[in-house]
């Protein structure tokens, strides 16, 4: 049975981990609520504050703090990435308009 539940719990504990890593963007507190997971506290910053056991009956009592600061993500959301991509994108196709135009006489 411990066989069993090992890949899962690495796997949840991988999930709460990339939480923590996802909503630190947004510069938030992050309380994650699970019945049969993994509930925990993750701080601002990505941190794991407080974490409860898989599989365990268990409750936090953590105060947080209410953060109204509006960041860049929070305001504009994938901007960033989109323009990213779309520069990305213009750098392929010109690659393949450079390759395609040396082929032709």
């Amino acid at each position: 049975m411990l066989r069993r539940l090992v890949p899962v719990m690495v796997f949840l504990a991988c999930v709460t981990t990339v939480h923590a890593q996802s909503y630190a963007k947004d510069e938030r507190f992050v309380l994650r609520a699970a019945n049969t997971g993994i509930s925990a506290v993750i701080s601002p910053t990505g941190k794991i504050l407080t974490a409860t056991k898989l599989f365990v009956p268990a409750f936090i009592d953590y105060a947080v703090r209410p953060i109204d600061a509006k960041t860049f993500y929070t305001v504009h959301g994938d901007v960033f990435v989109l323009s990213c991509m779309m520069v990305f994108l213009a750098f392929v196709l010109s690659m393949v308009y450079r390759r395609l135009s040396r082929r032709l006489p």
